[in-house]
């Protein structure tokens, strides 16, 4: 009958609308967290995600970056350094993740430095200023301009011990990236800790017009 016709043209459109909906949101929340830092391309030594410490870190970087470039000449990688660390205050001190990032190339591939709340993201030139979570500078007391000792291991095992300069304060509100990390330019960092040429991982910029399910089954 017209009426059952009708009832079921209005489920179906129903159904149709919310499943774009619930799609739509799924893709979001996806981006939402894999553009705010991880990226959707990685390139890891193997045996980094089960360890990932110094001895899994990626070695020549500049030849990977290069072979990369003529493979792909319009897509941009970048490289990070992520090293175990110890922070202190004048008040406090605790465990957390100091990240060397490239401060022209990182807005490319994640949205960290539009996630500064107070202060200003990581500059090229940097030297020993860093940005820091916005709950690791609350646990510590910190604010703008203040000192921040960090303590670690460099990769050939001797003490880094370095006092660094608070210049921007961010809030990314992912799970414990805003109390324990600590951002710096990796040029530097990689001074302090003898990492020249090496990376935990690279992130491969992600191809204009890729959709999402494309990332997935990579």
């Amino acid at each position: 009958s017209l009426v059952t016709i009708t009832l079921c043209a209005t489920c179906t459109g129903v159904l149709i609308f919310f499943e774009a909906i619930n799609r739509g949101s799924h893709d979001k929340m996806i981006r939402d967290v894999v553009e705010m830092y991880t990226g959707y391309i990685q390139i890891q030594e193997k045996g980094y995600k089960a360890y990932p410490d110094m001895d899994h870190f990626v070695q020549n970087v500049s030849e990977i970056n290069s072979a990369i470039s003529q493979q792909f000449p319009n897509q941009k990688t970048v490289s990070r350094i992520e090293v175990p660390a110890l922070f202190s205050s004048e008040e406090q001190a605790y465990g957390g993740i100091i990240v060397g990032v490239e401060p022209n190339n990182e807005p490319r591939i994640s949205r960290l430095s539009n996630q500064v709340k107070i202060g200003r993201f990581i500059q090229a030139s940097d030297t020993i200023e860093v940005c820091i979570g916005k709950d690791l500078a609350k646990k510590l007391s910190l604010s703008i301009n203040d000192s921040l000792a960090v303590l670690s291991t460099s990769y050939d095992r001797s003490m880094v011990a370095e006092v660094l300069t608070v210049v921007g304060i961010f809030e990314t509100n992912l799970f414990g990236s805003d109390g324990q990390m600590v951002i710096m330019n990796k040029n530097y960092m990689d001074r302090m800790f003898y990492t020249q040429d090496m990376a935990s991982y690279l992130i491969v910029e992600l191809p204009k017009g890729t959709e999402l399910y494309h990332a997935e089954t990579i």
